[in-house]
């Protein structure tokens, strides 16, 4: 039937029926906003020569017939009653009177929202004052603005974001303990500078303050060479690879201005002093002349032995027929922890045949003799295949291990002496003078290097061309360079985001660009994108000032990019651009490129409503009444699809993670403040675009000073139309909709095809998602139903999260491509800094008491001191054992990090004990050897105030530069407030995780679980010492391995709450359904939520086959599809609600009325995700492929999939229908 037929043949009781919601809902709500403004006079009857004919009447819509607010568009003329009323003239263009020969006839009574006419007051206000509304609404959002700037910005410290430290579940056991301890330390630390104040004096050049990072890489070879894929067996195989690498480190050691700023060897034999000097500092007893003299320390990197300056190949090759054999290895490795350090003798010394104690200090001193020379300051080594098969042995001892062990990747060995990746260190040292620092500062705590800049403005002059040119491609034949260097890695990822950001602005362009091809009025076009913009710190004052939540998480920067995508949707599909094609012509080749979207969008949505207004006579009485039509018909549209999104991002709430929780809240209050400016400011300007631009701009432009257009365009309307000019003209994709679209969905065929190609790929997608399992890690052979059910916490027991380190920039980029070699393709060296895992004594659980991180992000809780802590001689000898066992037993080997031979502990009780009984430590060699531990060593309680503070001033005997005190070096195990010994701990560094990287939670458990497991073995120590045992790290890697699962866990429970909230959200909003079937009335609600599932799965089934990691922003994004995937499923479905006829009708009018508005609100979020797809950035190019994914799926599946199920199953829709 066609549209015009259905719209006249409705009975009396449907239009009683038709009245919309929206009179009781959104109407309501904007006319409260105007208050109790006047009522005009009901108008007289329009001029009788101006009364339509019937048989002139435009075709209806079927949507329009079904609910227009206000107007009865069934009734008869009289029953119609149509009439205006003339306004009070002002600067906006005067309403129009009509002839007062009709009755008025008006659909909704006069309420407290409503005026006499059935017209909103709200409406009614802004269409008399459309331009002082306008510039109320703007100077609200800029004031909003500039407080924002007082109130928030200048107080920030530096950055109005909060720092992303402590970002994990406090209630936690992990965070539990990090808390207890890191707290306690604080306390401590804060309590110890108080009672011991002084400064303590930091030689010049004595600090690590910089370093310059060289990674190389060896080109591999083609298949000339089948038995060797590596350009001369590695990047030591050849001279020409050798050299070249020698080069990057001579860019600075060559400039003889390196020395001011190297870092300086302060060992006591760099100038002949003497060893020793633990407890002098480390210049005392040298001369002027010969601080002078002191070399910069080489750099760590293999090439020291290649140019040793002597190299004496007969020893070289008597030690390398030594180690050879495996037998003697074995020995050797048993005795030289003895013999090379005179440590732990008593293990070794009853078992020793004198022939062996020989031999074994005969290879000592050979191996000690030739590492000597390891200086970098001689020639290449001729013989240098030599020198590399040395290294392959010298690997195997403990004791000597890590003079080589740093510059050869995993695969190096005895067996494969090829090593394609060698890496090394340039150090740079600070202060520049000596320098007296305090405790505080000497620990780095809230400290700046005022020589930063400095630093980084010397390398930039001096060695950054240098540098580029070294890494450049192709400047070597046989290995690839690449750099990192601290002082400018900040310029650098600036410059990479910076470079991002001129892409991200090209997404804002297109949406500028394609607001103003689909409203025709770059007036529009700016208010559309000014209104997205300003949404951001209006929604950020009230978040912060408001609402007083003062966690603003660096991830709610991603909101930009959200409300630009959904924002510039309601927009486009808020405008009809049928009146704009005239304007492109001058825009020939943008036109091709989008003509497909330049078409008349049915009214659904503001714009559309607005457009398809002037066609209907019974509603161009005046401006007031069309725009009273127009809201009440698009206020609940848009709401809808707002409020869902709104929700979806809401369920963020449901994560433990203030940082999450802050987005969620923000991202939330920005889609609510872009709806609210979108049905205010935009459509405001949409009243003075009326009065004054529509069909009036030239060259498409609009001018700001241009007249009131008489007779304005709503009486241009009504004149076209009953003069039989107004007839509805569709355009070619409107039509295409309608027609082709429509068409293919209703033929059974059709649908068949359909249905059998979108089940093959949902189980394509379902295998691929199951997948994920490769990069996750899940405990006790989990199906994906257990990890459903685990993830919706009905099975917390087993752990789900992600396996490998997440990348930063795009694997591509050299800055990447080190940071990757560095973390896959090296060993733990001894010269690796690895992850200090503590054991504490004398502390309980924090005292969460008050802590809302979203209120007060800096508040963690207060620390709790044990009250039984005692540190007496008991428990000084347990923690001494306890030590000991951490370093020789050989079942630690694979878990605590090794250097020369024992396992890394810092166990300040042996430098305490030494001191207690000697009265300092000048004596390393004593202290190191264990001399002590034949007298008593125990230090009485009562001489801990007396004892301390000297203690802390030494010199430890642990640190090979000589400059570290006892205080610097165990600043987090002493537990001394400068009064008493709060608590004591011994901490150890892992073999296999460090303090910086994002290591995966599967690994980082594995070595979690065994740290545990040695605290739980040590109730002996909580026994003498009092209290229990808290292990924790003080770098967040055991609290972040708890978030990696979270964030898998939170992504699952967020998109299955957001599929139950648009279910809901579905339900209510389309509201009528077949009462009499047995599934009413959830059906059309519960297909359009199975097909936002299906775009999940298909999002996460796609992830996997791109080959991502389910990662911390990968979890974020797929937490949040259903607030971007519900969009063109509930206009489909609202479109087929509210439309009348069969199922065939109701399909048809879907398409022709919505069909358009959906395909360009997917052509606005595209094409503004495409730019992000070539950032550096993994956030931003994630994002980017995320949204094209969820919206380019949303769109197929809503269109065919969705609207082929409700034509397949011809879900009858009763007229009269049941409300919720």
């Amino acid at each position: 039937m066609p549209p015009n037929m259905l719209s006249t043949a409705s009975s009396k009781d449907s239009q009683d029926d038709r009245k919309s919601d929206a009179d009781g809902s959104f109407g309501a709500f904007l006319s409260f906003i105007s208050g109790d403004g006047g009522s005009p006079t009901p108008p007289p009857h329009r001029d009788a020569s101006r009364t339509h004919d019937a048989s002139t009447t435009p075709p209806l819509d079927i949507e329009e017939a079904a609910v227009i607010d206000g107007i009865d568009v069934d009734a008869t003329d009289d029953e119609l009653g149509t009439s205006t009323a003339k306004n009070d003239a002002e600067e906006d263009g005067p309403a129009r009177n009509a002839d007062a020969s009709a009755p008025h006839h008006v659909k909704y009574p006069p309420s407290l929202f409503t005026n006499d006419r059935g017209n909103l007051k709200a409406v009614a206000f802004v269409v008399r004052r459309p331009c002082l509304i306008f510039s109320v609404i703007v100077a609200i959002c800029i004031l909003l603005t500039f407080l924002l700037q007082v109130m928030v910005f200048r107080n920030a410290d530096g950055s109005p974001f909060t720092p992303p430290q402590n970002e994990f579940n406090m209630k936690d056991v992990r965070s539990v303990q990090y808390d207890s301890y890191r707290l306690a330390r604080d306390e401590v630390q804060a309590s110890r500078k108080v009672n011991e104040a002084g400064d303590k004096v930091i030689p010049r050049q004595s600090e690590v303050a910089a370093i310059a990072m060289w990674v190389f890489e060896a080109e591999e070879v083609g298949d000339s060479d089948p038995n060797n894929d590596l350009a001369g067996g590695g990047v030591f195989g050849s001279a020409e690879s050798i050299s070249a690498m020698k080069e990057a480190y001579d860019i600075f050691l060559s400039d003889p201005g390196y020395k001011s700023q190297c870092l300086l060897d302060y060992r006591s034999w760099a100038t002949g002093g003497v060893s020793g000097g633990g407890g002098v500092d480390a210049d005392s007893n040298t001369t002027a002349e010969a601080e002078d003299e002191r070399k910069c320390i080489p750099p760590l990197t293999p090439l020291s032995m290649y140019y040793a300056s002597e190299w004496d190949t007969e020893m070289v090759s008597a030690v390398i027929e030594e180690l050879k054999d495996p037998l003697k290895l074995e020995i050797f490795n048993s005795l030289a922890l003895c013999f090379a350090r005179g440590q732990y003798c008593e293990q070794v010394i009853d078992d020793v045949s004198p022939e062996d104690a020989i031999w074994a200090t005969q290879l000592v001193a050979n191996i000690t003799s030739i590492s000597s020379k390891f200086d970098m300051e001689g020639e290449l080594v001729e013989d240098y295949d030599q020198v590399t098969e040395l290294a392959s042995y010298l690997i195997q001892v403990d004791v000597f291990k890590g003079y080589v062990d740093y510059g050869f990747d995993l695969g190096f060995s005895a067996e494969n002496p090829v090593s394609r990746y060698s890496r090394g260190i340039v150090f740079w040292g600070g202060p520049m003078v000596e320098t007296n620092k305090t405790e505080e500062e000497e620990s780095g705590w809230g400290s700046v290097d005022p020589e930063d800049d400095a630093r980084k403005e010397y390398v930039k002059t001096n060695y950054l061309e240098a540098m580029d040119d070294q890494a450049s491609m192709g400047k070597h034949a046989t290995i690839n360079s690449y750099y990192f260097m601290t002082s400018i890695i900040g310029d650098v990822i600036l410059g990479i985001a910076g470079k991002d950001a001129m892409l991200a602005m090209f997404s804002f362009a297109f949406i500028f660009l394609w607001l103003q091809i689909n409203t025709g009025s770059w007036f529009l076009a700016f208010v559309g994108l000014l209104e997205i913009g300003i949404s951001i710190p209006v929604s950020w004052f009230i978040f912060t000032v408001v609402f007083q939540i003062k966690y603003f998480a660096t991830l709610n920067a991603l909101a930009l990019f959200v409300v630009a995508a959904i924002g510039a949707d309601d927009i486009c599909a808020l405008y009809s651009p049928l009146s704009a094609l005239p304007r492109l012509l001058p825009y020939p080749l943008i036109l091709n490129s989008f003509l497909p979207c330049i078409n008349e969008m049915p009214p659904v949505i503001f714009m559309d409503a607005y457009k398809q207004s002037r066609y209907h006579l019974d509603i161009l009485t005046d401006l007031e009444t069309r725009m009273s039509w127009v809201y009440r018909r698009t206020g609940l549209a848009m709401g809808i699809t707002s409020w869902t999104t709104c929700a979806a991002f809401l369920c963020c709430l449901s994560t433990p993670l203030p940082g999450l929780q802050s987005f969620g809240i923000f991202a939330a209050l920005v889609i609510f403040i872009d709806y609210v400016l979108v049905m205010t400011m935009f459509c405001t300007a949409v009243i003075i675009y009326h009065n004054r631009y529509e069909n009036n701009a030239k060259f498409g432009c609009c001018c700001p000073c241009g007249p009131v257009i008489n007779p304005d365009n709503t009486d241009r309307a009504r004149i076209a139309v009953e003069e039989g000019d107004g007839e509805i003209k569709r355009d070619f994709v409107s039509e295409f909709f309608r027609t082709k679209v429509a068409g293919f969905v209703k033929v059974p065929l059709h649908r068949l095809a359909i249905f059998v190609v979108f089940l093959t790929w949902l189980g394509v997608v379902i295998w691929q998602a199951t997948l994920l399992e490769g990069t996750l890690t899940i405990g006790n052979d989990l199906d994906l139903c257990d990890i459903v059910l685990h993830c919706i916490h009905i099975n917390p027991t087993n752990a789900l999260a992600t396996k490998e380190n997440e990348q930063f920039l795009n694997e591509n980029h050299p800055l990447q491509k080190s940071i990757t070699i560095l973390n896959e393709q090296f060993p733990t060296a001894e010269d690796d800094i690895g992850l200090k895992v503590y054991y504490v004594w004398g502390l309980e659980e924090v005292d969460r008491t008050g802590v809302n991180r979203l209120v007060e992000p800096t508040y963690h809780g207060k620390p709790v001191f044990s009250p039984e802590f005692d540190f007496n001689s008991k428990c000084q000898t347990d923690l001494l054992s306890f030590c000991d066992r951490l370093k020789t037993d050989s079942q630690y080997k694979q878990l605590i990090k090794r250097k020369d031979g024992l396992g890394l502990v810092y166990c300040f009780i042996e430098e305490l004990a030494a001191f207690n009984v000697k009265g300092d430590l000048n004596d390393c060699g004593y202290v190191r050897k264990g001399e002590w531990r034949n007298e008593t060593w125990q230090v009485d309680p009562s001489d801990f105030k007396s004892i301390m503070p000297k203690f802390l001033k030494q010199k430890t005997c642990f640190d090979e530069t000589q400059v570290e005190t006892v205080g610097s070096r165990y600043q987090d195990e002493i537990g001394w407030d400068g009064l008493e010994m709060k608590f004591a701990a011994i901490s150890s560094e892992s073999n296999k995780l460090d303090p910086w990287g994002t290591d995966g939670e599967s690994m980082t458990r594995k070595e979690y679980d065994q740290f545990v497991t040695i605290a739980e073995e040590q109730a002996k120590i909580s026994q003498s010492c009092g209290g229990n045992i808290i292990m924790t790290d003080l770098n967040e890697k055991f609290a972040f391995m708890n978030n990696q699962v979270i964030y898998v866990n939170s992504a699952i429970t967020s998109s299955l709450y957001g599929v139950a909230i648009a279910f809901v959200v579905l339900l209510l909003s389309t509201r009528v359904f077949h009462c009499d079937a047995p599934l009413s009335p959830q059906l059309v609600a519960l297909f359009a939520s199975l097909t936002i599932m299906s775009v999940l799965i298909s999002v996460i089934g796609t992830m996997s086959m791109m080959g991502w990691q389910l990662g911390s922003i990968e979890s974020t994004l797929i937490g949040i599809i259903a607030g971007f995937s519900v969009d063109y499923v509930v206009h489909l479905a609202h479109a087929y609600e509210i439309a009348k006829g069969d199922t065939n009708a109701r399909i048809t009018e879907a398409f022709g009325d919505l069909g358009i508005s959906v395909f360009n609100g997917m052509i606005t979020s595209v094409g503004a995700s495409i730019p992000l797809f070539f950032c550096q950035l993994q956030f931003f190019a994630k994002f980017g492929t995320f949204l094209c994914l969820v919206i380019a799926f949303s769109w197929v599946f809503a269109n065919f999939v969705f609207m082929s199920v409700l034509a397949q199953l011809k879900i009858p829709l009763k007229e009269k229908g049941c409300r919720l």
